[in-house]
């Protein structure tokens, strides 16, 4: 890479990143970008002008050479940690453990925005648009255009960025599904329908009231709005998902459609990143009332598709105290159906969720039925078709007693060895 002196910056204009995710043990940045470093700090920037990736190094100014800072499109910083943690490619299927500012479900809770380097790190960012724009005048005119853009993405503007995203969309996504990791959560959101069948009594969302699909027009609204949105950014995005909560309850016909018109719309195939990924919710009901037309269309589609249905369990008495409104045969069909779609169609892959209860009685009793109605239905391992385990910790606070990070790690590592699917915890992130 070859650097330009600009006052106190160090300049790579353009800098290639990764064009496939990684599963890998050193940090991968995604995208192509312009990078800007001053001291001991180094900035990505998008080809729109809004920061992708920052980090340090030097003990003294940051705290690992492998861990990085990423901003998303729903304006939150995300730091990801290599972590001192045992088997942690194990326990979520990905070498950096994210860590968002806000609360999440991570029993590990590393808390890296307590240290005062990262706070450091983010107060030299808050000028840098500003004083890179400043430079602009002194630049060649290429290296001119992207610092004036830089300029306009200071952290009011990305907070002005993130507004309109949740304004097309209808609001912040408190939760992406847990495939859209294997594009590093970097997907776009397009709205399909609002609201949810169930209404559980343990969902720790805000309640979404009852179903309401959006109409094709909606639909086709988003899209235009969202392409605008992201402008010279459209390249850098291969994923989208179809939200909100229970995005297959609209009908296989609208996600279709919407699939379709993203696909043009965003221009996804000329995406710099592979693979093109469509992730969305289902709930059990909406999985099982989908038509032999309706897969083989959600098959056909020129994306890798990926439905997560959250079950949370298979017995009984861990239903009824989450207010989970299906029954254990209910529970058994779906889950029969995940594995008869999976091993039929390349393309589409279903995985499900289901809850780690913090009780040790009720822990014993999921461990149990899980692994029990799994063997029943699938007496041979299946590399296809994941088990996702949702921790109910509390939103703030430790979690409850005698349900610690080491009785969590167990009770996945016994799951991961007795369940014939692949098993690991679901980080929750949102957008």
């Amino acid at each position: 890479m070859d650097a330009l002196r600009l006052g106190d910056f160090e300049i790579v204009e353009r800098v290639a990143g990764a064009r496939r995710p990684l599963k890998a043990s050193y940090p991968v940045h995604y995208g192509t970008f312009c990078q800007v470093g001053e001291g001991p700090y180094r900035c990505r920037f998008l080809p729109s002008g809004a920061v992708k990736y920052l980090w340090g190094h030097g003990e003294r100014h940051w705290p690992h050479p492998g861990e990085w800072l990423k901003h998303t499109l729903g304006d939150d910083w995300i730091y990801y940690s290599a972590g001192d943690y045992e088997g942690l490619f194990s326990l979520y299927g990905e070498h950096q453990l994210p860590c968002p500012a806000y609360p999440s479900n991570s029993p590990l809770d590393p808390r890296p925005f307590a240290d005062e380097r990262v706070r450091a790190a983010l107060e030299w960012f808050a000028s840098l648009p500003e004083r890179l724009g400043r430079l602009a005048g002194r630049a060649p005119p290429r290296l001119a255009a992207t610092l004036e853009a830089i300029s306009r993405h200071t952290p009011a503007g990305l907070a002005r960025r993130a507004r309109r995203l949740h304004d097309i969309c209808g609001g912040r996504l408190a939760v992406l599904p847990p495939e859209a990791r294997h594009l590093d959560y970097d997907v776009v959101p397009l709205t399909v329908a609002d609201g949810c069948l169930y209404g559980c009594r343990f969902c720790c969302l805000e309640s979404p009231g009852r179903l309401r699909p959006r109409s094709p027009d909606d639909v086709a609204d988003q899209l235009e709005r969202l392409r605008r949105l992201l402008g010279a950014d459209l390249p850098e995005y291969a994923g989208v998902f179809a939200g909100n909560h229970d995005g297959l309850a609209a009908g296989w016909e609208l996600v279709v459609q919407a699939a379709r018109r993203a696909w043009e719309v965003l221009e996804l195939a000329g995406s710099h990143l592979a693979p093109r990924l469509l992730v969305l919710f289902a709930s059990a009901d909406a999985l099982l009332s989908v038509s032999e037309e309706g897969w083989r269309q959600l098959a056909a589609l020129p994306f890798q598709v990926h439905v997560n249905i959250g079950l949370e369990s298979a017995h009984p008495e861990i239903l009824e105290r989450l207010g989970k409104p299906l029954t254990p045969a209910r529970v058994e069909r779906a889950l029969a159906r995940l594995l008869e779609i999976n091993q039929r169609f390349v393309n589409l892959e279903i995985s499900a969720n289901f809850v780690l209860p913090p009780e040790p009685r009720l822990l014993r009793l999921q461990e149990q039925s899980l692994v029990e109605t799994l063997r029943r239905l699938c007496p041979r391992r299946r590399s296809r078709g994941a088990v996702y385990l949702s921790p109910l910790l509390p939103p703030q606070g430790p979690p409850a007693r005698g349900f610690g990070r080491r009785r969590l790690i167990d009770s996945v590592g016994r799951l991961k060895l007795r369940c014939p699917l692949p098993v690991f915890l679901y980080l929750i992130q949102g957008l």
